[in-house]
Formats: C-alpha cells, sequence, structure tokens
C-alpha cells in the first residue's frame, strides 16, 4: 500500500509577507517536478472517500486553502504544464475581495473571482468549501455553524453549477460535532492539516495534509515518514498549527465578519437552521 500525498499550500506568490504561508512560483515548479521524476500521478480524490482502500500507485493532490487569486495566476498555470490539476478550498464570503478576514499587519492578497472559480473547476479542478468567513469552527453556535457551512456550500454551487461535497477546515480545527454537522449538511469528504505521524487514512471528514511552507525548498523531506526525517517534519507541522490556530483568536469577531461577507455575497441570505427556523447570515 503507498499512501497518497496531499499537500496543503496557501499563495503561490513573490509578494513579501509576514506569515510565511507562501511559496514562490519557482519553488512551487521545483515541488511540482520532484513529484513528476518521482512517479507521481494525479489522485481520484473519490478514493479517499473509502478509507480501507488500498492506493497501489503513486497519486498526488495538490490543495489550496483561502482560494486566493495566486492560486489561479501562478499555481494554475504550473500545474497545467506539468500534467497536474489541483483542489482548492475557498472562503466564500470574500469572492473576488481582499482578505480582510486575516490578520495580516495590513499586507492584502486578492481572493478569486467567480468567473476564474468557474475556470478551474472546468479544468478539472476539485472546488470546495473553506466555510464563509473563516472562523474556528469549533467556537460556533449550532446556527452559526449550519449558516457558515451551508451558505458556503450553496454559494460555489451557485457558481459551478454542479453539487459541491468537500470542504477544508479553516485553520485545520474541528472536533466531532463540526463533522456531524458537515454530513449533515451534504458533504462527504473534509481536509485538515497533519495531526498525526503516521498520516493513515481512517476517516473522511478528517483527511491530514502535508503543509508546504516557504521553508520547504525540498519537497523529498515531505515523502520520507522515517526517523528522524518524519518526525521532523511532523514536530515542525505541528508547532505551525498551534500558531495558526493560535491566530484565529486575532481574526474579528465572527457575527461581525459575517456581515461584512455577507455584503458581498448578498444583502442577506436566510437558511434553515437545524431547529428548522430562519437564520439571517
Amino acid at each position: 500500500m503507498v499512501n497518497p500525498l496531499i499537500l496543503q499550500y496557501h499563495k503561490v506568490t513573490s509578494r513579501f509577507e509576514i506569515g510565511g504561508t507562501r511559496v514562490t512560483p519557482k519553488q512551487f515548479e521545483k515541488h511540482i517536478i520532484t513529484v513528476k521524476k518521482l512517479g507521481y500521478k494525479n489522485l481520484d480524490v473519490n478514493k479517499l472517500l473509502e478509507p480501507s482502500k488500498s492506493f497501489h500507485q503513486k497519486s498526488v493532490l495538490f490543495t489550496f486553502d483561502d482560494g486566493f487569486e495566486c492560486v489561479y495566476t501562478q499555481a494554475f498555470p504550473l500545474l497545467k504544464k506539468h500534467g497536474y490539476s489541483g483542489a482548492v478550498f475557498i472562503v466564500t464570503g470574500f469572492i473576488g475581495r481582499e482578505n480582510d478576514w486575516d490578520a495580516s499587519f495590513g499586507l492584502r492578497f486578492r481572493h478569486l473571482s467567480e468567473e476564474q472559480i468557474l475556470e478551474l473547476d472546468r479544468s478539472g479542478w476539485l472546488i470546495g468549501s473553506h466555510s464563509h468567513t473563516h472562523p474556528d469552527l469549533r467556537k460556533l453556535t449550532d446556527r452559526e455553524l449550519e449558516a457558515e457551512l451551508r451558505v458556503s456550500k450553496e454559494r460555489l454551487e451557485d457558481i459551478v453549477n454542479h453539487e459541491v461535497t468537500a470542504f477544508a477546515y479553516p485553520f485545520g480545527l474541528h472536533d466531532k460535532r463540526v463533522e456531524k454537522f458537515l454530513a449533515s449538511v451534504g458533504y462527504s469528504i473534509a481536509f485538515t492539516s497533519r495531526k498525526t505521524y503516521t498520516m493513515r487514512l481512517k476517516n473522511p471528514f478528517s483527511v491530514e495534509r502535508q503543509g508546504v511552507y516557504l521553508i520547504d525548498w525540498d519537497l523529498r523531506t515531505k515523502l520520507d515518514n522515517a526517523f528522524p526525517v518524519g518526525l521532523f517534519e511532523f514536530a515542525k507541522q505541528r508547532i505551525i498549527n498551534m500558531f495558526a490556530s493560535l491566530s484565529s483568536i486575532a481574526r474579528h469577531d465572527f457575527r461581525l465578519m459575517a456581515k461584512l461577507a455577507g455584503m458581498s455575497f448578498r444583502t442577506s441570505k436566510i437558511v434553515k437552521s437545524s431547529d428548522d427556523k430562519n437564520l439571517e447570515i
């Protein structure tokens, strides 16, 4: 059995940022060339829905959280050049807007437009949700949580004109309650960040990914799960996840962000909550 290589990126850009969650275009193409030379093929995401299924060939999935415009302008053409596709998870409240939700100290990055999302979808990319306003989902009430998941799903389905069933957790944070709500809203798979040493595929609502950042020039370290390289990568990912979790405290209040995001979506969005009452977001 060969575990699939599932990579988690955020931005592909030469622009400076404080957080370091980017890779440069040159760096990203080097990553693509590395997996290509090693014989990795595009991963069929549907196979991840069967946790007990064995993978008999090397497969890779390039995933991108947040849905920044650089995914379309930089990552998309580079992956296409080398015969790969990808998956992008979108914060739907900020489609076509700058990342006001992010504690980026004034350094703003624009998100994908509707037209760019549609082109990626038509080119074979997996389009998934990353919530509507990028909160820590564990801290939301049941009504807020359902709204985040449902509004985002419906927003994307309006754009691509087909069902959207994939999700990626903001900050990689989730619990059993969040997983239960995802299933009830209609999602069938959800991606998180690396949380275990072995990264075994056991739960389609907690598919772990290898985070890739500016410090990761040699992608081969992500392929070696043996001691001590594998342990170092695991520890590094855990530390990064910890800081990502702490950074959620710096985000604006959820209700304020939901209101701001709603201005770019619709004046108001009415959905049905779990207790069958109308919920406005």
